[in-house]
């Protein structure tokens, strides 16, 4: 019974996983549509390339998870939960250069929030 309902929840957050990445895939992709043609290197581009990348290894991630809660076989489960444990640190890893770089991160946000501005009109009074 225990064993159904984690396999039940592992699919569950892989489903997730994998609905988190197309969404970033889809977004990073409808901006990169129409902007990469011309890439400049701007903090929009880089950012929508960014976002592409982990929402291609978000969806792999759910397609893992998938695999694993369908099977029966422990190395699955094995190699997926060092795959999570990685990815873990690689998070608490990723939060602490957030805290160093602070500042730089939000320049960068400045500069992207400005770049996207640049794209709307205001409307004539």
């Amino acid at each position: 019974m225990m064993r159904c309902l984690v396999r039940l929840l592992l699919a569950l957050q892989s489903s997730c996983s994998v609905l988190a990445g197309v969404c970033l895939v889809t977004a990073g992709g409808l901006y990169g549509a129409e902007r990469f043609g011309d890439w400049d290197g701007s903090e929009l581009d880089v950012c929508a390339a960014i976002s592409i990348g982990l929402g291609g290894v978000l969806f792999l991630l759910g397609l893992l998870g998938l695999l694993t809660s369908c099977s029966r076989s422990y190395s699955w489960s094995y190699c997926f939960s060092i795959i999570l444990l990685v990815i873990v640190i690689l998070q608490c890893l990723a939060g602490v250069l957030v805290i160093f770089f602070r500042n730089e991160i939000e320049k960068v946000v400045d500069k992207s929030l400005r770049q996207s501005m640049r794209s709307y009109h205001l409307p004539d009074p």
